[in-house]
């Protein structure tokens, strides 16, 4: 996994379209543009992770513990996860790349999953 390969994969999925609601703000297209710029500009070079156990495990993103999970963007303690055969994303939280609890959710939705 490189920066490219996860760059191309947010880039097709942002091309698709968001699901991210917006309904404080005047103008969703403007806000959809921010939230995308914010997102390119987190890009790190992948990195592997390890889900941490969870005190509320989740169905949905124990399927992801049988692949290989990247982190390819980071603000703070907010980590976008992407796994490359699916191509979906998920939000994580976590202080380090090795200890990252998962939000609850994934989708190739991009956008919706970097925002929570």
């Amino acid at each position: 996994m490189d920066r490219e390969i996860a760059r191309k994969a947010i880039e097709q999925s942002l091309a698709r379209g968001s699901f991210t609601p917006c309904t404080w703000r005047e103008d969703r297209d403007v806000y959809i543009d921010e939230k995308s710029t914010f997102l390119r500009e987190s890009l790190i070079d992948p990195i592997t992770v390890t889900p941490k156990k969870s005190n509320f495990p989740s169905e949905r993103t124990s399927e992801l513990n049988k692949f290989e999970l990247y982190a390819v963007a980071r603000s703070g303690n907010s980590w976008l996860v992407f796994e490359p055969t699916k191509s979906v994303f998920a939000l994580a939280f976590g202080k380090s790349s090795h200890q990252l609890t998962f939000h609850g959710f994934f989708s190739t939705d991009v956008l919706a999953e970097w925002l929570g």
